[in-house]
């Protein structure tokens, strides 16, 4: 790495770590605030001030904030991270996902194609999530989609499915 690379690196790290210290956001709110703040960053097109705010919410310590945090995140357009943050929220496996997951597979994957990856690609991202949450509503969305119209979606399902009943 160049050492104009590694200070700009360090400096972004010093930056995350010192954020919610400095932003004195209350519990409750800090969902709500970092997605406003990331949608402000997006329409400024400030990829620095998304790529912290995004940062910030994989050190937030309350382990159901930062899960409302990346669900809320996981639906805002604009961001290339949201491979990252369905890994966030397979990790956390926590029912309250399974909406806004819904909610991106409803929605489709065009915002997505910043990955270039195919559909069936993507819906791995959140058939394993899904599949991980495991409850019951989480299994009737990976059914839901075995039967989407997108052959990419369907067949991811239709594989995960396949899983559930083994």
């Amino acid at each position: 790495m160049n050492s104009d690379f590694q200070e700009s690196y360090k400096q972004h790290r010093k930056n995350v770590e010192e954020f919610w210290d400095t932003m004195k956001v209350d519990e409750e709110s800090k969902a709500q605030f970092i997605a406003n703040a990331v949608q402000s960053a997006i329409a400024k097109k400030d990829e620095n001030q998304i790529e912290l705010l995004i940062d910030a919410t994989f050190e937030i310590r309350n382990s159901i904030t930062q899960v409302d945090t990346l669900n809320h995140l996981l639906v805002i357009k604009g961001h290339h991270r949201h491979q990252e943050i369905t890994m966030g929220i397979q990790k956390f496996a926590h029912p309250s996902s399974v909406s806004f997951i819904n909610d991106v597979l409803n929605g489709g994957f065009d915002h997505l194609d910043y990955n270039c990856s195919d559909s069936d690609v993507i819906a791995k991202w959140f058939s394993h999530a899904l599949f991980k949450i495991g409850t019951e509503e989480a299994f009737d969305s990976i059914r839901k989609f075995a039967n989407s119209h997108d052959e990419g979606i369907r067949n991811e399902m239709q594989y995960r499915l396949n899983k559930i009943k083994t």
